[in-house]
């Protein structure tokens, strides 16, 4: 069976995370680098963890490893988190991934979702040729303003249009989005692969490899946004932020940057607004879009993590995660 390593960049995580560890352990993942964005020990120290998990502290001794790095930005790498992101992914799979199959990046608000079977049966039965599976992302519908835990809460999500086969449906599934809609990718470690950007991996030295395709087998559920308080503190350490990325391409998402610049006019009712018809769809027919197969039901996750009830130690982290930060910091 294919043995699968997660790659994450987070800052502040809230407890939530824990959740998040704890299904991708659940699910079949091997092993989770944590790339933790200005580390603070003592609020990090709070969460639970096991020896699958690594956390490695985004500091200055880590930025020098990265800048031997042929592809390292150092233009834009304190600038934008996906440039860091790429680096990340990158530097995990030279230091790593020994014994490891396939690679997977995904955001700290993301789950991945298996229609059936296991992760690594899956990845397993890839043909040869193929160095990375896309994995269509669909976003989250809740239907409160506040969440204590996204993963436990919402089950409802906007279908990709990706998986829609008309344009009109396209077209309407297309609308309903407020973020990003190419999906991610799992990459085939043994393909000689490098990040060339959060959502895809190229393969180093030949055209001999493929995408494969396996349709909602595997998924991504994005969280974005999930609970107003957090769609405030998202806008807040983005601060005022450019309309494009690394000075040069055009940022094409109108709702994060009519978002930016609500929050940077303190017009939180406005906001307020802006969620509950963008984020919670307040003003549509919820029902008529399941019907429509626009919105679809996903309670995998909810039930996989009320089942568990949070396997991971948290005891383990106040010795684990400080080993593992101070170790890292000494290499």
């Amino acid at each position: 069976m294919s043995k699968i390593i997660l790659v994450t960049t987070v800052r502040n995580p809230d407890p939530s995370f824990h959740s998040f560890l704890d299904y991708h352990l659940s699910i079949g993942i091997d092993r989770i680098v944590v790339f933790i964005d200005r580390p603070n020990q003592s609020e990090l120290s709070a969460l639970a963890v096991n020896q699958a998990v690594t956390f490695v502290p985004v500091d200055s001794n880590l930025i020098s490893r990265l800048k031997k790095a042929k592809q390292f930005d150092s233009q834009y790498y304190d600038l934008e988190v996906q440039i860091r992101q790429i680096a990340h992914v990158n530097f995990v799979i030279d230091e790593f991934c020994e014994g490891m199959d396939w690679i997977i990046h995904i955001d700290s608000d993301e789950m991945i979702n298996i229609a059936s079977g296991s992760l690594s049966e899956k990845l397993s039965n890839i043909p040869e040729n193929c160095f990375q599976v896309l994995m269509p992302n669909h976003e989250a519908v809740p239907t409160t303003l506040e969440l204590e835990n996204p993963f436990l809460e919402v089950n409802l999500f906007k279908k990709n249009a990706f998986l829609f086969s008309s344009l009109p449906e396209k077209a309407v599934a297309r609308d309903l989005f407020v973020a990003y809609q190419n999906g991610k990718s799992c990459g085939r470690l043994s393909a000689r692969i490098r990040a060339n950007c959060v959502h895809r991996f190229e393969v180093v030295g030949t055209k001999e490899y493929k995408t494969c395709l396996l349709g909602e087998e595997i998924a991504v559920l994005h969280y974005v946004n999930c609970g107003f308080s957090r769609y405030l503190e998202k806008y807040r350490q983005l601060g005022e932020f450019p309309n494009v990325w690394c000075g040069k391409i055009e940022i094409s998402i109108p709702f994060h940057l009519h978002s930016r610049d609500l929050f940077l006019k303190n017009k939180r009712e406005e906001m307020k607004t802006l969620y509950e018809e963008k984020i919670m769809l307040k003003s549509v027919d919820l029902d008529g879009l399941v019907t429509s197969g626009n919105i679809v039901v996903c309670d995998s996750v909810t039930k996989t993590l009320a089942s568990r009830k949070t396997a991971l130690d948290t005891k383990a982290l106040r010795s684990n995660f400080l080993e593992q930060m101070n170790s890292f910091q000494r290499q």
